[in-house]
């Protein structure tokens, strides 16, 4: 017995093949050929041919003497359903770890820099160079020793001399937390000290139009 494709003339390798009422099974060597032995004859057998990407083969079969076979399958064109992947953004930052500065609060100091701003925290306080740099320090820790997050980008100007602070519009900030301890470890090495984040207001889900108006007023030089 020898199995072929239709379409193409080539012999199919490793087709299984079954006999129901003998519960005997085999599959085709490299040339399509198989066979089956101890048939007894007169007696009605099914046949049935399966391979990969093609149709199955069903035949019933009485057997009277040794018959070749050849079998002829057609290939099966099988269409996949398309493929949906939904995925949602995981928050990179716990923030339930840490102390935080929600829009509330953030709105009675907007008009300090940032570490002035954060002194408000407990273990945080800042280091003044002139009249309007602040760098927030942690701990004792500051500069270089810790990491500034605003909008999932990590900025380091506070990491040079002390007259460099933060690049930090706080009018950008809707909420501000710091984390302490294994939480910032996470960051990497340079947060030894913590971790300031910066989140900005989240993006309209709707249409439409919205805006806020803020008055600051403060002394020029005078205590």
């Amino acid at each position: 017995m020898v199995v072929d494709e239709e379409d193409h003339e080539e012999s199919l390798p490793f087709a299984a093949l079954y006999i129901r009422e003998a519960d005997m099974v085999t599959t085709t060597e490299d040339d399509g050929s198989f066979a089956f032995r101890g048939l007894c004859p007169g007696v009605k057998y099914h046949l049935e041919v399966h391979f990969v990407g093609h149709v199955e083969f069903h035949e019933d079969l009485v057997l009277t003497r040794d018959t070749v076979l050849e079998i002829r399958m057609r290939a099966d064109d099988v269409v996949l359903d398309e493929i949906e992947v939904v995925g949602t953004r995981v928050q990179e930052h716990t923030l339930e770890q840490a102390t935080r500065l929600e829009a509330t609060e953030l709105r009675q100091t907007r008009n300090q820099a940032l570490g002035k701003m954060l002194e408000g925290i407990n273990g945080v306080r800042s280091l003044q160079s002139g009249p309007s740099v602040f760098k927030p320090v942690i701990h004792g820790l500051h500069s270089n020793r810790i990491l500034i997050y605003q909008n999932d980008i990590r900025l380091e100007g506070q990491q040079w001399g002390t007259e460099h602070a933060p690049e930090i519009d706080p009018f950008q900030a809707e909420r501000v937390a710091v984390l302490k301890g294994a939480p910032a470890v996470r960051y990497g090495a340079e947060a030894i000290g913590g971790v300031v984040v910066i989140d900005p207001p989240a993006l309209p889900e709707e249409e439409g139009w919205a805006g806020e108006v803020n008055l600051n007023g403060s002394t020029n030089g005078r205590m």
